[in-house]
C-alpha cells in the first residue's frame, strides 16, 4: 500500500507510455476520477493492489459490470488512500507520523476487507490469497549451445521467444493477473487464485505452458545437432499466500520454488519440467509439492469433477484415504485400487461417481511414476483441492 517516493506517477507514466505502443489497454488497469477544484473530474490510472488481484473473482457482477460493493470497499477506499498518500507526501513529515498514517490506512483497508467479505455470501477461503508465479524454460543454454554461431537461426530462436513472451502476456492479463516480467523464456507474474470466469491459477498455467513453443525449439535445435538429448521445455514456481503477506518473502519463496524444486525435479524418463506449488496459509501453516505435467493434467481432471461434489464429501474422501493409509498404500503396491475404493466408499452416492473416479486415476498415475514418496504428491494435492473449494470462516 505504502510506496516509494514517486512510483504512483512513474508508474501511471509508464501505463500511457505501454498504452501508445499498443502493447496494453487501459481497460486492464484501475481508473478513478480526480477532481481538478473546478467541480470537473480527470481520470489517472493505476495498478490494482494485492488486495483487488485477490479478490479479481469477486470484482465484477455476470454482466461484467464492476460490483457496487466491491468498488465502495475496495477499490474506492483504495483510490482515496493513493490520493492521500500523493497529499502526505508533499508534506514534511517525520518518520514517526509516516508510521502512524501507514498504520491507520492499514487499519482502514482492513476494516473494508472485513465488510466487504461479510456482505458477499459467495466470499471463500480463496479469495484471502494470491499467487506469485514464476516460469524458466528448461535447457535453453542446450539449445543454444546446440546453435552456435548460426547467426540466422540465433534470431530466428529470439524471434520464437519474443512471441511465446507476448502471447504469454496476454493470457495472464486476459486471466486477470498482472505480468512483472516476461522475456523470452523467464516470465513473474501475480494473479488471482481464481478469476471471474470459474478459471483457476493452474488452468492458467497449463495454458502458459502449451504457449510454449516447445516444438519450434526442438526442431531448430536439431538442424545443428539432431542427436540432442537435453530437450527445452518449461518449469513453473507457484506460492500462494495471503494477500497483505510481505512481497519480497513471497519473491523469496517462489523463486525457491522454481529453481530448487521443479528445475531440480527428476524422475525415470524425466527431469526439470515441472510445477512446484506451495500454500503459505496466514496462519503459518503451508503444504506443497512438485507435480510433473503427466500429474499436473490429471490433477486437473480432479479439480474440475471437484466441483460437481459436496465440499463435505470432498473433505471425508481425504480423511478416508489418510486414515486407512495403510490399507491405501497396500491397494496400490497390489494394483488392486479400485477394490479399495469399492470396499470404503460403497454407499449408493458413491456409485458411478466421477470425482472418485479422478482420484483413484491420480492416485495411480502418482503411484507409477513414484512409488516411495507418492503421499508426498497426493495428499498435498488433496488438501489443494480443498483450499479451492472450502468457505472463509474467519
Amino acid at each position: 500500500t505504502a510506496t516509494e517516493d514517486g512510483l504512483v506517477s512513474l508508474v501511471e507514466n509508464h501505463i500511457y507510455a505501454l498504452q501508445k505502443e499498443g502493447k496494453v489497454s487501459l481497460d486492464q488497469f484501475v481508473r478513478f476520477g480526480v477532481p481538478n477544484g473546478n467541480g470537473f473530474k480527470y481520470y489517472r490510472y493505476r495498478l490494482p493492489n494485492t488486495t483487488e488481484v485477490a479478490l479479481r473473482e469477486l470484482a465484477y457482477q455476470e454482466d461484467g459490470k464492476l460490483d457496487s460493493e466491491y468498488r465502495k470497499q475496495i477499490e474506492e477506499p483504495f483510490n482515496q488512500a493513493v490520493l492521500d498518500y500523493e497529499s502526505q507526501r508533499a508534506k514534511e513529515l517525520s518518520t514517526k507520523e509516516r508510521r502512524t498514517l501507514a498504520r491507520k490506512q492499514a487499519d482502514a483497508e482492513h476494516a473494508h476487507f472485513v465488510a466487504f467479505k461479510r456482505a458477499r455470501d459467495d466470499f471463500r477461503f480463496r479469495h484471502k490469497y494470491l499467487c506469485f508465479v514464476k516460469a524458466d524454460g528448461d535447457n535453453m543454454g542446450k539449445v543454444i549451445q546446440a546453435i552456435g554461431n548460426a547467426s540466422g537461426d540465433l534470431q530466428q530462436l529470439s524471434k520464437i521467444l519474443a512471441e511465446f513472451a507476448q502471447a504469454a502476456v496476454n493470457e495472464i492479463l486476459a486471466f486477470g493477473g498482472i505480468p512483472i516480467y516476461a522475456g523470452g523464456d523467464d516470465l513473474f507474474f501475480v494473479a488471482p487464485v481464481q478469476n471471474e470466469r470459474q478459471a483457476h491459477i493452474l488452468q492458467l498455467i497449463k495454458s502458459l505452458d502449451e504457449a510454449f513453443p516447445q516444438q519450434a525449439l526442438i526442431r531448430l535445435a536439431k538442424q545443428h545437432q539432431p542427436g540432442i538429448k537435453d530437450l527445452p521445455s518449461l518449469s513453473f514456481g507457484l506460492s500462494l499466500t495471503y494477500h497483505k503477506y510481505p512481497m519480497a518473502e513471497a519473491l523469496e519463496n517462489v523463486d525457491t520454488l522454481l529453481l530448487e524444486n521443479a528445475k531440480q525435479f527428476e524422475l525415470p524418463g524425466g527431469k526439470k519440467n515441472a510445477v512446484a506449488f506451495r500454500v503459505l496459509k496466514h496462519s503459518g501453516q503451508a503444504f506443497g509439492t512438485t507435480l510433473s505435467k503427466a500429474e499436473l493434467d490429471k490433477l486437473l481432471d480432479l479439480i474440475a469433477q471437484s466441483r460437481q461434489v459436496d465440499f463435505n464429501f470432498l473433505t471425508s474422501v481425504q480423511h478416508k484415504l489418510a486414515d486407512t493409509k495403510v490399507l491405501f498404500e497396500d491397494a496400490l503396491q497390489h494394483d488392486v485400487l479400485p477394490y479399495y475404493f469399492e470396499h470404503h466408499f460403497n454407499e449408493s452416492v458413491h456409485q458411478d461417481n466421477t470425482f472418485l473416479q479422478a482420484v483413484q486415476a491420480f492416485c495411480q498415475l502418482t503411484y507409477q511414476m513414484r512409488t516411495k514418496d507418492f503421499d508426498q504428491v497426493v495428499y498435498p494435492a488433496l488438501r489443494f483441492l480443498q483450499f479451492l473449494n472450502q468457505q472463509d470462516h474467519d
